[in-house]
């Protein structure tokens, strides 16, 4: 609410490009119907009229959306805006506080997705990051139904499917079921011994194909929910232009190899605004809003202290593979995983594929609550989070120093150089990430800095 202060009191409208040009027009025309009396099924304003419901960008059924009814627009969107960000930290907190079972980390883990670049990057593209901040509570209410199954708690990732779907971006709705698919399947394959932290308890690993079926339960019960909402946007869909893409279309603005450092680096092909310490305008491909995936660095050495947990922990892998297939998918043409996908409805009919550094966003922000868990601790394991936390910015120093002089990447560079700050900010924050961590207070309440004073 702090980052947001300035929009909730109407002194800024949080609708770059197609927020301004088409999400607010779309909520307006949807909102005007219902006051009308009106199932907000058809727009008449654009083109020569074309259908709402169906065309479900529009949100119409979404409960945030409501708030246009009786809202001066400025305030409705910047309230729908914080409601996403809510959503997402909230989720990621509740999903690496089950995770680790520390309330500190659960808050790296629900700040570091929560405030991504991702979803800042998007922000004229309301109805995606609406759906995509929903992706944590799948997990979450996951994790608490293969714990024990009660009607309430299917509900967590039943709601959370519904509430994608209702969202109204169905590219946004399919990335995070195939995300979903991915964690369930990697971790039931992959086993664990239960949870770092926790009780150590088996959690029903030894059950993957009754996981798997509920999993599956859920999915479904959220796809009833929101079908009102689904099968209109599936008949209007069989009749819309992306129905006959290509796969080079389908592929048109996924993250290029050669753009990858812009994961640790986000400004070091320029901005979108020229000025500022980073001076120059990006010269990159396609553009930065799609592109934008940067977790924090901070974020990312944490991550790399907590990647220990990999080896006897079932909910760390599951999201290094998720993280991974993630990460392969938003490169596009670049690997062959794309190809394979482009062949499954629907995703042939979605273009941007670089939105899938969503996934590998999340991902990234709980091994970092695993890894502030691990810094909290005492012992080898501590030790051994100190070590990658510190030899993780390293890395990042030694990266800064040799990534814009590689022939590939010096092409896109804005005049052929990096801006200094471009480098140096993030890996300063790579620093405080790795120097900050060993100084936050044990469970205790007691700092146990391991660094030399």
């Amino acid at each position: 609410m702090a980052i947001f202060a300035k929009g909730l009191a109407g002194l800024a409208l949080y609708a770059p490009e197609d927020g301004n040009q088409l999400f607010i027009p779309w909520f307006l025309v949807s909102a005007r119907s219902w006051l009308s009396g009106h199932l907000p099924t058809w727009n008449p304003w654009a083109q020569a009229g074309m259908p709402l419901l169906g065309s479900s960008q529009a949100g119409a059924l979404y409960p945030p959306n409501f708030l246009f009814l009786a809202l001066p627009v400025v305030v409705d969107n910047n309230l729908t805006i914080l409601i996403t960000f809510l959503a997402a930290g909230l989720g990621a907190w509740l999903l690496a506080r089950r995770l680790t079972g520390d309330g500190a980390a659960a808050t790296v883990g629900g700040l570091g997705f929560g405030l991504c670049a991702f979803f800042f990057a998007h922000l004229g593209h309301q109805s995606l990051i609406a759906a995509a901040a929903w992706l944590p509570w799948m997990l979450f209410g996951f994790e608490v139904v293969r714990e024990r199954l009660t009607p309430g708690r299917l509900a967590i990732p039943a709601a959370a499917v519904a509430l994608a779907g209702l969202a109204g971006h169905s590219q946004g709705l399919f990335d995070d079921l195939l995300l979903f698919g991915v964690y369930v399947v990697a971790g039931e394959l992959l086993g664990g011994f239960g949870r770092l932290g926790g009780s150590g308890a088996s959690n029903g690993s030894s059950r993957p194909l009754r996981n798997a079926l509920l999993a599956l339960a859920a999915v479904a019960a959220g796809l009833a929910l929101s079908a009102v909402q689904l099968l209109p946007t599936a008949y209007v869909a069989t009749r819309g232009i992306r129905q006959g893409l290509s796969y080079s279309q389908a592929m048109s603005y996924s993250l290029p190899v050669p753009q990858l450092p812009m994961l640790a680096f986000p400004y070091l092909f320029g901005k979108s605004v020229a000025g500022g310490p980073y001076a120059h305008l990006y010269g990159g491909i396609w553009n930065l809003t799609e592109l934008s995936g940067y977790p924090g660095m901070a974020i990312l050495v944490l991550a790399g202290a907590g990647a220990a947990a990999l080896r006897r922990n079932r909910p760390a892998r599951a999201l290094a593979v998720t993280g991974t297939v993630a990460l392969l998918l938003a490169l596009g043409p670049a690997t062959p995983l794309s190809r394979l996908l482009f062949a499954v409805p629907p995703f042939g009919g979605f273009r941007a594929w670089g939105r899938f550094i969503v996934g590998f966003d999340l991902a990234l922000a709980m091994l970092a609550a695993y890894g502030t868990s691990r810094l909290r601790g005492t012992g080898p394991g501590r030790r051994t989070a100190l070590i990658a936390a510190a030899g993780t910015a390293a890395a990042v120093g030694m990266a800064a120093l040799v990534v814009p002089h590689l022939a590939a990447v010096a092409r896109y560079l804005p005049h052929g150089h990096a801006a200094p700050a471009a480098l140096l900010l993030p890996t300063a924050f790579a620093v405080a990430g790795a120097v900050g961590g060993p100084c936050s207070p044990d469970h205790g309440g007691s700092c146990r800095c391991s660094w030399p004073r």
